[in-house]
């Protein structure tokens, strides 16, 4: 069967033709026509089938009846037009709204201030950002060279002042003599870093990247065990000369 479009109750829709020449399956159509102007200035109205019906768009020349200025700028004027078109005296129409540029040299002149805003803004903006970029690469540049600073100062310094600035408790010592001593021993010269560093600094350190070799703490361990040893003995000694 043929498949076409016709209108029932003044609405505009698809049937089929049978063999007989009578319209059956009367579909109609729900969806809104779309406007089009061609480039050689043709209007048309185009009308899509019912959903599940195979047929071509009906497309219908179209005329303006009305034409509604609704802004008009010094570069711009905004027009509200109404588009109708008809099929088998059944009227179809469509709204819509068009911005025209005007060629003015005023409006030239708008626009011209408009894209150089636009391009300041844009130069503000990349400025900006390349600012922000070099701050951060400054900052980043100063925390590493402060960590150097002080980790070299760590390096340098005795077991004596190591423990003076990280001040071990009771069971960190006894982590300090088990299998597990690197994990502790390594955060006590995090803080030993940290009280090294000038209360007033302004560039903060990082809070766990430790830049020491193995041999370093290794060597630092058996000092600090060595100093832990001769003070116990220097204790039980003062303790068994009192009785």
């Amino acid at each position: 069967m043929k498949k076409i479009w016709t209108v029932k109750n003044e609405v505009v829709g698809t049937a089929h033709l049978n063999r007989n020449g009578e319209l059956v399956d009367y579909r109609p159509s729900t969806m809104l026509a779309e406007m089009n102007i061609s480039r050689d200035g043709t209007a048309t109205l185009t009308l899509a089938p019912p959903k599940g019906v195979e047929i071509e768009a009906l497309v219908l020349p179209a005329n303006c009846t009305h034409a509604e200025m609704l802004e008009d700028e010094v570069c711009y004027t905004r027009i509200k037009e109404t588009w109708h078109a008809e099929y088998e005296s059944v009227s179809l129409s469509v709204t819509r709204e068009v911005t025209e540029d005007k060629d003015t040299p005023e409006a030239e002149a708008v626009r011209a201030e408009l894209r150089a805003e636009k391009d300041a803004r844009e130069q503000a903006e990349l400025a900006a950002r390349a600012k922000a970029t070099a701050e951060r690469r400054a900052q980043r540049a100063a925390q590493e060279l402060s960590e150097r600073i002080v980790e070299e100062r760590i390096c340098r310094t005795t077991p004596a002042e190591l423990l003076n600035l990280c001040k071990p408790t009771a069971g960190e010592w006894g982590k300090l003599g088990s299998s597990n001593w690197q994990r502790v021993l390594s955060e006590l010269v995090i803080r030993a870093r940290w009280a090294l560093a000038k209360p007033t600094q302004e560039v903060e350190l990082s809070p766990t990247r430790l830049r020491v070799d193995e041999a370093w703490l290794t060597a630092m361990r058996q000092s600090l065990l060595a100093i832990r040893a001769e003070e116990q003995a220097k204790r039980k000694a003062e303790y068994l000369a009192r009785q």
